[in-house]
């Protein structure tokens, strides 16, 4: 699968999208996607690990990128400060027992 080498060279926003033929005198359209087909495609995506995936039948390469992956990368660092400062307060947690038990 293509996502899986973007995701090795360090890509963290993909989009799908689908083609819609703007004229009749364009290319006409080979197939319709399903809603339900960009919905696994999201997912899979999002497995892969990339920050931020937009997939539906009217989405566009520039489709909020960069304004979607700013939000993802700041949700990303709050969820990484909040489990740190979890283990920070569970680390204090543990000295003070530690104390009491000596």
């Amino acid at each position: 699968m293509f996502t899986l080498e973007l995701r090795k060279v360090g890509v963290d926003v993909v989009t799908f999208g689908q083609y819609m033929r703007p004229t009749k005198r364009h290319m006409k359209v080979a197939e319709y996607v399903t809603p339900e087909k960009f919905a696994v495609w999201k997912r899979v995506a999002e497995e892969m690990g990339f920050l931020y995936v937009a997939s539906g039948p009217l989405v566009r390469s520039s489709y909020k990128a960069g304004e979607a992956f700013i939000e993802n990368v700041l949700k990303q660092r709050k969820q990484e400060q909040e489990v740190s400062d979890i283990n920070g307060v569970e680390s204090v947690k543990n000295l003070f027992a530690q104390k009491d038990a000596e």
